[in-house]
């Protein structure tokens, strides 16, 4: 089930995911990329997910990130809204926004979109300073991640996204998973 801090209602969402910053003034602050720059500039004693001057560079990387699993997303999205609790699939149906989770693909399609995907992901190379991009590795992970749990740990779509890039995007996946026993969320 959804439980929201009483401050905040579904339907005044505009984008997932959102934080409320309790410590901050129960600063509210949605969109993932807006979330890491809060949380960096609010507490800066903890680990960075921006090294200096790498913001601009990482938002240019999730973008093309996101560039890159965007054929795939009709074929995500069925499963996701599938996964989706009723609150929140009701406060999308109220602003119109259920239309874009509905099944559009052709079996062809939904294979040509596979294959584009893996194509264009054939592209990613090795960034130099790879390890001071934090934030858009945890970006794709996510987006991985969502191929994983839409499509299952044995599906043939999560173990080819696992394989993409020369294997690199499931190495991402990999490093990023052991982090997640330290994720709290209240």
């Amino acid at each position: 089930m959804l439980i929201l801090p009483p401050s905040i209602r579904t339907e005044d969402l505009n984008t997932f995911p959102f934080i409320q910053d309790n410590n901050n003034n129960n600063k509210v602050v949605s969109d993932s990329l807006e979330i890491a720059k809060h949380l960096d500039k609010a507490y800066r004693n903890t680990p960075r997910l921006f090294a200096e001057g790498s913001e601009k560079a990482q938002e240019d990387l999730v973008n093309a990130v996101m560039q890159r699993f965007g054929p795939i997303l009709p074929a995500l999205m069925p499963r996701i809204w599938a996964q989706f609790p009723e609150e929140l699939k009701d406060a999308r149906r109220k602003r119109g926004e259920d239309a874009m989770y509905a099944a559009g693909l052709t079996r062809e399609q939904e294979k040509e979109a596979w294959e584009k995907s893996k194509r264009i992901f054939a592209e990613v190379k090795e960034v130099d300073g790879e390890k001071a991009y934090v934030f858009v590795n945890l970006v794709l992970a996510v987006m991985a991640r969502i191929v994983r749990r839409a499509f299952g740990e044995e599906g043939d779509e999560w173990k080819g996204v696992r394989s993409w890039a020369g294997e690199r995007v499931g190495k991402v996946v990999d490093a990023v998973a052991e982090y997640e026993s330290q994720m709290v969320s209240e």
